[in-house]
């Protein structure tokens, strides 16, 4: 039952957006009045069209992994403490659970007791 709880829950959260960036371009010209002489060049580039994304995990990974391949080195550590610790260890913590709970309930292995 955990382990297809995990496996839904782990699911959906790659999937469903979960991390966002949205810049407030009035807040940004109150808290620093001196960037509101550049607010013709922010405003012909659309930055605050630019700064405004919704992202899911696993589109983050795709997207690291892509500029990964396009030869980024800072892309591929990221990848690697994103797609390996956040993402391939929770997986690979819960099969070893899966793994072990299997172990102990086939009918040859020896009880708790005995094994210690």
């Amino acid at each position: 039952a955990l382990t297809v709880a995990f496996v839904c829950s782990f699911a959906v959260g790659l999937v469903r957006p979960s991390m966002s960036l949205h810049m407030d371009m009035a807040l940004l010209y109150e808290v620093r009045p001196d960037l509101k002489a550049m607010a013709p060049v922010f405003e012909s580039v659309h930055l605050g069209d630019l700064l405004h994304k919704t992202v899911s995990v696993w589109e983050c990974v795709a997207s690291l992994a892509g500029w990964v391949v396009d030869g980024e080195v800072n892309a591929f550590i990221a990848l690697v403490l994103y797609a390996g610790f956040a993402v391939l260890l929770p997986v690979v913590d819960m099969a070893l659970i899966l793994a072990a709970t299997l172990a102990d309930l086939r009918p040859d292995a020896a009880p708790a007791t005995e094994r210690w």
